[in-house]
């Protein structure tokens, strides 16, 4: 397992689920 690539596809997988998080909770605000 490569570090390098392992710690990408998280921060990405990370990023994507905040941005999902931030879309659900701004369509609900409205």
């Amino acid at each position: 397992m490569t570090s390098g690539y392992s710690v990408l596809q998280l921060k990405e997988d990370d990023v994507l689920k905040i941005l999902a998080a931030q879309l659900h909770v701004g369509s609900k605000d409205v």
